[in-house]
């Protein structure tokens, strides 16, 4: 057996793992990615949340409805983010 045929042997026992081994990397990539969007979306949201609380309470609003609207608005901010963040990534 030649150093060409060692090497085309060696490649065909290989290659089934190295395939697994680029489908579990992408796999993981993607749950990175997919879990970094949430936590940035989150902390819109929490930040949200707690301005408007502190609107809703200055204003001498329901805390309730100004903590839901400045949940609202946080989660809407972050998905404007994301997506902003997505399209410059792709570009």
């Amino acid at each position: 057996m030649n150093k060409a045929q060692a090497d085309a042997v060696a490649q065909a026992i290989l290659e089934p793992h190295v395939q697994e081994l680029d489908k579990r990397k992408n796999k993981h990539a993607a749950e990175f990615e997919r879990r970094e969007k949430l936590r940035d979306l989150s902390s819109f949201a929490v930040f949200g949340l707690i301005i408007g609380y502190a609107v809703a309470s200055f204003t001498d609003e329901s805390i309730g409805v100004g903590a839901l609207c400045g949940l609202s608005i946080g989660l809407a901010l972050g998905r404007l983010v994301a997506w902003m963040r997505s399209r410059r990534s792709s570009i």
